[in-house]
């Protein structure tokens, strides 16, 4: 298969839907002759801030010449982006030649009567095949959803389980209260590693304390909010933390406590002598980071930003970045929303804010209808406008020329198609 076929079936293979459990990729990666086993993996969980804090990670590992490999979903703009290793992404032809070796297993499991893996064990396999080609030493995964029966959890020995903050979300797989998905994203933790978390909430610590004594683990919490800012601006953030100044390039405040959860982790693992690595190192890696659609400035005149805000605390953390960085000032909102979200508290929550709101529809079967959508904005906002997302997309210079700022949030299909077509085009 060449590229676009490779990514055609393995899209092809949604049809499969989500399937929770790890008897397919156990199966899959058994006839690939286990490459997860030939890896040192960091694993990471959780709802809000996870490819951020892997991303850290990842960047410092680059940073100090430690051969890594980091995987993320879903991609923004273009479909390697989700497989990254050494500050490169996967390129065209590699991602071709190992899914087809992939499928030449997936093929060998029907023959043998097994159940078809799903995309995402398909993807996973992908990876872990991809990353023990490259002949790296570390790996990040991040899970897809939950965690106890996500395809990444057949990793059986991680260097450390990373749980971020968690909330409700993904609630027809992952149960409908917070104490359930809790236990879904703390089945990452493995006998006799460490945790960490960020997480301080009682009912959602106290879920992941059983499961860290249930399987001996250390576990550390993090309190991620003990920072002090310096400074903040477009520019990037200034931060104190346990006496010792730091900064990143990112300009959303949520981001100092992924980057702090990044620095305790990264600490833990050389502590443990797990990973050579120094403070000014460490400080490097984070200021060189750089996330895809957490509150990023995509254009500066007209200043537009993208945010993959798609749950209410991810709205909740737009808003304190609002209010940080816009406060009296004029903005406009690109919005659009899943219909699976908790789309009605998230618009309650930030709508009112803007001055002008447009709504648009995101190129997903999960989109929620235009005009349900419509009227729940018109709710909480007198100035909204529909615009079809192709339209959306293509005047948005023009749309945003009156504002201080323009927002585009709510889905990150939608602020996706947004990124690329800016990157791409001559402003």
């Amino acid at each position: 298969m060449n590229f676009d076929e490779s990514v055609n079936y393995i899209e092809s293979l949604t049809k499969f839907g989500i399937k929770l459990g790890l008897e397919n990729i156990e199966n899959l990666l058994n006839l690939m002759g286990n490459p997860q086993k030939e890896l040192e993996i960091i694993h990471i969980a959780g709802t809000n801030g996870k490819g951020s804090t892997s991303n850290f990670i990842y960047e410092t590992f680059v940073n100090s010449n430690i051969g890594v490999g980091l995987f993320t979903t879903p991609h923004l703009s273009y479909y390697n982006e989700k497989i990254r290793y050494n500050g490169n992404f996967i390129s065209d032809s590699d991602l071709a030649e190992v899914t087809t070796f992939v499928k030449s297993k997936v093929d060998i499991m029907l023959e043998k009567k097994m159940t078809h893996p799903t995309r995402f064990e398909v993807l996973t396999a992908v990876v872990l095949e991809f990353f023990k080609r490259k002949k790296l030493k570390y790996a990040i995964l991040e899970v897809g959803m939950g965690g106890r029966l996500d395809s990444t959890n057949v990793i059986k020995n991680p260097l450390i389980s990373i749980i971020t903050p968690i909330s409700m979300d993904h609630t027809q797989y992952l149960g409908d209260t917070i104490e359930a998905i809790a236990f879904e994203k703390s089945g990452i933790i493995k006998d006799n590693r460490p945790v960490i978390t960020t997480n301080t909430k009682k009912e959602i610590l106290d879920v992941i304390k059983k499961k860290a004594k249930s399987t001996n683990s250390i576990l550390e919490v993090v309190n991620a909010k003990a920072y002090e800012i310096k400074n903040i601006s477009i520019d990037g953030i200034e931060f104190n933390y346990k006496n010792d100044n730091y900064s990143i390039s990112m300009i959303a405040e949520y981001q100092v406590e992924n980057a702090i959860l990044a620095i305790e982790t990264m600490n833990k693992l050389r502590d443990e002598n797990l990973i050579n690595i120094s403070n000014e190192e460490i400080k490097k890696g984070i200021e060189k980071a750089n996330w895809a659609g957490r509150f990023e400035i995509i254009n500066k005149e007209p200043l537009i930003i993208i945010d993959g805000a798609h749950n209410l605390d991810g709205v909740k953390a737009l808003r304190k970045s609002i209010d940080n960085l816009f406060k009296n000032k004029k903005i406009l909102a690109v919005f659009s929303m899943l219909g699976d979200k908790d789309v009605k508290k998230s618009i309650d929550e930030i709508i009112g804010l803007f001055d002008k709101v447009i709504v648009t529809k995101v190129n997903n079967y999960r989109a929620m209808e235009k005009n349900e959508l419509l009227n729940l904005v018109k709710s909480k906002n007198n100035n909204v406008e529909y615009i079809d997302l192709e339209d959306a997309i293509n005047n948005i210079k023009s749309y945003s020329k009156d504002y201080d700022a323009t927002i585009i949030f709510g889905s990150l299909y939608m602020i996706g198609d947004f990124r690329k077509a800016i990157k791409n085009r001559d402003f």
